[in-house]
Order: structure tokens, then C-alpha cells, then sequence
């Protein structure tokens, strides 16, 4: 396996952070920004005045900027160093070994390995098990007038009772499985979800329809956090199977969340959803520059930040994105669709 040798890790590990975040799509600000690994609203991933560190004080997770480059693109070590090699300049022409280099990991490394990737088979069996209950429907067809057919297309479920889901989900797998999947935590001998209930499922799939991910939207009366990511997935794209359909040129629709996607989709567009307004996947945005791109853009300063952060990305790679024109008084269009369900009934 190819290796960079300590000279060039040196020059690497040197880069700015901040400069590396900003690259990456990152929006910074007074050393912080909104970190990408959760539903953040105040920035909690903050940078070290050196230039050189950061760290998360939610996910309690940090390291230089070839960690922030791994956890962002979800790649591994040597791939992380060659993509910012690639974007600072840094020459590896000669410079790539036949021999992998054995270092002991870092605390937070250690981590990433016990959860290096989401758990296919227990996710599927949690889609396919989970049904909707009263409070999922009444928050998706009630309060957000979301169209039946898409939630039944998208497989979105939900989760009410933590204590059946342990009991089932132990049923079918092991311990140590369902622990190191994410889904699980022990605690005084009691086995515990990782995840807050009660929720709705949003199922994450690739563009050939597999599943790759799952992210929960806390539906509940308490202070728990709206989104969380299941243990394993990188944030993705949301809906990205959706260009199975569309042909290049056609208009597609991106949203900031899952919550605005689902009301274009319900409204007839073709749609998907980035993360957040912090949290870009450039790389597979790629993919959607053969496509007429319009951004429903969030009416605060977080979502004119997703739009300039996006709008820049997709110029550079050769693309073009538009704004969705809904009326002004409306600060999201989920808010605005809602409004004009409400008067068509």
C-alpha cells in the first residue's frame, strides 16, 4: 500500500485548518463554524488560534486538518492527505512508498474505528420493521401536510417505545453488534438506545437505491437534539436516487434539511437535501452539475451562507444554481407549503 513519507506528512499536518475547512465547503468565522456532524444551530466546532487543531465540543471530536478532511469525506488517512496535497499545491509526485505506515491512533481515531461504518443489515431491519405511529403522522400529514405517497416512497418510519426497539433489535442480533453499530449503550447493566425517542426515520440511500444511512428527527415534548446521525454514516446527500429519473439539463431542486425536500417533493418537484447550512458533501454534488440546479434558500443568515457556500462550489466545478422565488414573508418554503396547503383543504 502507498504511503506519504514524514516529509511530506510534515508539510500536511502544517496546513491551516481554517484555510482546509474553507476548502471543504465550511463556512468560518471568529476561529468556529457549525460542525457537520450534527444538527448544529450555534457553532460548536471551533479552531485553535494555531492554525493547526479543532475540535467539536458536542461530538467531542477533533485533530488536525487531515482528520477534519477524513471525517468531512469520509476517507481514510492517506486519502485525506492526498486530497489537501492536491489543493495546497503540495508536489507527490516521487514522494508516494510502496510500504503502509503503522502509527498509533489518537483517541479520537480510536473511536472512528469502533464506528467506522454504518451497519447495513441492522439498518434495513429497522426500516423494514419500523412502522408509523400516530405522532409521526401527525407531524408529517397534519403539521407539515407532506404528501402520503412520498413518505411511503422515501421508507420513512418512525420510533416510539426505546425500551420494544432494544428488545426486538436484541432479539435479532447480538450485543456487541448493535454496540458497536451505534444503536445501543449499556449502562448499569440496562441496555439503552443511542438515539432519542420518540422519532422519525429518515433512511438515506445511494444513487442505486442502497441504503447507507439513517437520521432520526427527535418528535418528542423534551431538550433532546432534533437530528442525530446514527452511528457510522457520514452525512449525505438526502434523496439522491432521485436523478434515476431526470435527465441532464432538467431542473432539480436542493434544500437546506430533509424537512424542505420533502415539501418540494410533495409539491411535484424533483429535490435533494444537503445536511445543513455548515455541512456541503462536495463530492457528490459533482455528480448534479449536468442538472439545472435551484436552491430553495432558508430566509436567515444560515441559509443565505448555504447558498453562497454552494453557489461557489457548483461554479467552480462547472455548474450553475439558481434561487427558488417563493413569497418573502415565508422564512423557509416547508413554511410556505404548508401555508398553501392549508388553504387549498
Amino acid at each position: 500500500m502507498p504511503y506519504l513519507p514524514p516529509e511530506i506528512l510534515q508539510r500536511v499536518r502544517q496546513i491551516n485548518v481554517e484555510d482546509a475547512a474553507r476548502m471543504l465547503g465550511l463556512s468560518v468565522s471568529k476561529h468556529e463554524t457549525r460542525c457537520f456532524m450534527h444538527d448544529d444551530k450555534c457553532p460548536s466546532l471551533k479552531f485553535h488560534r494555531n492554525g493547526h487543531l479543532w475540535k467539536c465540543f458536542v461530538c467531542d471530536i477533533g485533530g488536525g486538518p487531515v482528520e477534519l478532511v477524513r471525517y468531512y469525506l469520509g476517507v481514510n488517512y492517506l486519502d485525506a492527505c492526498l486530497w489537501l496535497c492536491k489543493q495546497f499545491g503540495i508536489s507527490i509526485t516521487s514522494s508516494l512508498y510502496s510500504k503502509r505506515i503503522l502509527r498509533p491512533l489518537k483517541r479520537y481515531e480510536r473511536c472512528e474505528v469502533e464506528k467506522s461504518s454504518f451497519n447495513k443489515e441492522i439498518g434495513e431491519w429497522l426500516v423494514s420493521h419500523a412502522g408509523l405511529s400516530l405522532e409521526a403522522k401527525k407531524f408529517l400529514f397534519d403539521d407539515r401536510k407532506f404528501s402520503e405517497e412520498i413518505i411511503r416512497q422515501l421508507n420513512i418510519c418512525s420510533v416510539s417505545d426505546s425500551y420494544k426497539l432494544v428488545d426486538a433489535l436484541s432479539a435479532c442480533f447480538t450485543d456487541n453488534e448493535l454496540m458497536e453499530a451505534g444503536y445501543i449503550k449499556n449502562k448499569d447493566k440496562r441496555k439503552f438506545l443511542r438515539f432519542f425517542t420518540p422519532c422519525i426515520l429518515f433512511p438515506y440511500y445511494d444513487w442505486d437505491g442502497k441504503l447507507i444511512g439513517i437520521q432520526t428527527r427527535y418528535i418528542g415534548n423534551g431538550t433532546a437534539p432534533r437530528f442525530q446521525f446514527i452511528s457510522g454514516f457520514k452525512p449525505s446527500l438526502y434523496n439522491m436516487q432521485v436523478i434515476n429519473g431526470i435527465n441532464d439539463g432538467d431542473d432539480l431542486y436542493v434544500s437546506e434539511g430533509i424537512t424542505d425536500c420533502l415539501a418540494l417533493l410533495s409539491s411535484g418537484y424533483k429535490a435533494v437535501a444537503i445536511p445543513s447550512a455548515s455541512n456541503l458533501p462536495i463530492n457528490e454534488m459533482r455528480r448534479l452539475c449536468r442538472y439545472n440546479l435551484i436552491m430553495s434558500v432558508d430566509r436567515d443568515e444560515a441559509g443565505e451562507r448555504a447558498y453562497r457556500n454552494l453557489s461557489y462550489n457548483i461554479v467552480k466545478m462547472g455548474g450553475r444554481i439558481g434561487r427558488l422565488d417563493y413569497p418573502q414573508e415565508f422564512k423557509d418554503y416547508g413554511e410556505y407549503f404548508k401555508s398553501r396547503e392549508q388553504t387549498t383543504e
